[in-house]
């Protein structure tokens, strides 16, 4: 007679041997390609991909924010005047994203291996137009907040990060968010 517990011991082996060949696929951990793009490939298609999406990410931290906070009628000259400034923050990377090069395809036999010089030039390109960006941003969030009250400052603090902004962070996630109180 078989037990319950042998059949549920019987079934996790099964399912474990039949995902060994997937754990031995070659796949992002162990530097294979996906679907035969190289990761310069697919960081191109990531770094493109979060270009054209900006304006629309944008938009809807600007819709949420809005709703969030109960912007009211005797605030809505200030934030319309903070989501504008908001959108032109968007412009130095926007620039930076029309001005990138498309990187160099690889031979069938070597790996494209990036210029140690060129690349510190595209990372201090986009530090720059990030810096730039969180300028603008903070200028906005600045001109903003003494506008709204004790109890909306407290939920703007609490917001989401407003993703896709800047660049992305680790893991493809958002980097950098309104303001912050300290512990958050």
């Amino acid at each position: 007679m078989v037990t319950r517990s042998q059949t549920l011991a019987a079934g996790l082996m099964a399912v474990s041997l039949l995902s060994l060949p997937a754990l031995a696929a070659p796949g992002p951990r162990d530097g294979g390609a996906r679907d035969g793009a190289s990761r310069a490939e697919r960081m191109e298609m990531h770094r493109q991909r979060a270009c054209a999406d900006a304006p629309a990410w944008l938009a809807g931290w600007l819709g949420f924010a809005e709703t969030k906070l109960g912007i009211t009628a005797t605030q809505r000259t200030a934030w319309d005047n903070f989501a504008r400034e908001l959108r032109a923050s968007q412009g130095p990377m926007q620039a930076l994203c029309n001005t990138q090069p498309q990187p160099a395809k690889a031979e069938a036999t070597a790996p494209v291996k990036p210029d140690p010089v060129e690349r510190l030039r595209g990372q201090e390109a986009r530090l720059s137009a990030e810096l730039e960006s969180v300028k603008l941003r903070r200028g906005a969030i600045e001109q903003l907040l003494p506008q709204l009250s004790a109890e909306q400052r407290d939920r703007f603090a609490e917001l989401p990060p407003m993703v896709m902004l800047g660049r992305p962070g680790p893991h493809g996630g958002p980097q950098g968010a309104p303001h912050r109180a300290p512990g958050r």
